[in-house]
């Protein structure tokens, strides 16, 4: 496997994508603004040229209000990487949300289109806003029941929350989610999830939630405890919730917790929607994180996805890491979002290519061995490298 950053020469009014190109590229990740991947946007013409250059290979990104490049942060114009395998077998699937009734139903589809005996891996990236995550990813499961590693997340457009695009090919599309499916004997895919978010507060009831609608928490309008905690700061919702996300879990299974971030709010109906289901007689606690306890909980995850078993036998291989973390920790994290990607790639060493973005929700295993679930305000990475 051979990975190479690709960079971005102005042309007059165009642009094209400069590199070696002394190898055929299997697969290209593309993740730039919203601008970058709308119609007439002189990086979709890239895009376009580099797929009539190299018409197999396969062309994956997704919008966001920043993106990881090398170890720094980038908002404007867009980041490509591109990847060659030498024993790995490839597929893509795309699936319209509103072809579906319900976004379980997607996600087996989705899964049904990929599944193979020596499927290996899948790599997700998901409509941001139009789109019940963890309804998504039930669906997946059902098909895969954690024998398959499932990482990815949900497209973003920073705070605006208005509109996120997915990229196949050179279409870049709303209200879809594009799969990659990683076959055969030889990849080797592993990954890492961790927060770094501290809970506050008492021990709440979800007493209402439908889908990923929360109504209320003990009884009360969750608009109201939230407004309540945020005081001067209720004013910016729901931006401002993404500094407080809430921490559910089924009473059943305590130890097996999730984080919730908000996507929009219903003044009128005082209620809150999130980036994942909330079901109702689960647990909630709200949560806060300091910057520093945040960058550390990025570190985390990079040692929990080396620790991870299929990355043992690769250590000195060429290596790409897919990075997720959620705008939630960008905005928490201010001037210092620079630190929690440096953290990673210190972690990772230079023999790691870094690559991703800032999401409105990720994909991730708990721990190795786990089905996948939705994650938000996390840091979610997925390795990928090949045995030689």
């Amino acid at each position: 496997m051979w990975v190479e950053r690709l960079t971005w020469a102005d042309e007059g009014h165009s642009k094209h994508l400069t590199g070696t190109f002394s190898r055929s590229p299997q697969l290209v990740f593309c993740f730039g603004t919203l601008a970058s991947l709308t119609s007439g946007s002189p990086y979709l013409s890239a895009i376009a040229d580099l797929k009539n250059k190299y018409p197999d290979c396969l062309i994956m990104g997704c919008s966001t209000g920043a993106f990881i490049d090398k170890t720094e942060l980038g908002d404007e114009g867009m980041s490509a990487i591109m990847v060659g395998f030498e024993k790995t077998r490839l597929r893509a699937a795309s699936r319209q949300i509103d072809s579906f009734p319900d976004n379980r139903e997607l996600g087996l589809a989705l899964a049904n289109d990929l599944a193979e005996p020596d499927l290996a891996a899948i790599f997700v990236l998901a409509d941001g806003l139009n789109l019940q995550g963890s309804a998504l990813l039930r669906g997946i499961n059902e098909v895969f029941s954690g024998k398959v590693v499932v990482t990815g997340g949900m497209a973003g457009d920073g705070v605006d929350f208005a509109q996120t695009r997915v990229l196949l090919g050179d279409d870049s599309v709303e209200r879809t989610v594009v799969a990659i499916g990683f076959y055969g004997h030889s990849i080797r895919v592993s990954s890492g999830s961790a927060g770094g978010w501290a809970a506050f507060g008492p021990e709440r009831i979800v007493t209402r939630g439908e889908d990923n609608t929360l109504f209320t928490l003990d009884g009360v309008p969750a608009l109201d405890v939230y407004e309540r905690y945020l005081g001067e700061e209720a004013a910016m919702l729901p931006a401002s919730a993404l500094l407080y996300p809430l921490m559910i879990w089924d009473p059943a299974k305590p130890d097996k917790t999730v984080i919730r971030t908000v996507l929009g709010i219903n003044r009128e109906a005082r209620t809150m929607t999130f980036a994942g289901d909330m079901p109702t007689g689960w647990r909630a606690r709200l949560m806060q994180g300091r910057a520093q306890s945040l960058i550390d909980g990025a570190a985390d995850a990079a040692y929990a996805a080396i620790a991870n078993p299929a990355s043992a036998d690769t250590a000195h291989a060429s290596r790409l890491c897919l990075m997720v973390s959620c705008i939630g920790r960008q905005l928490a994290l201010g001037q210092r979002t620079s630190e929690e990607i440096a953290s990673v790639a210190n972690v990772l060493g230079e023999g790691t290519v870094l690559a991703g973005f800032y999401s409105n929700g990720e994909f991730s295993p708990p721990k190795s061995g786990d089905e996948c679930h939705l994650h938000n305000q996390t840091v979610t990475l997925t390795l990928l490298s090949e045995t030689a």
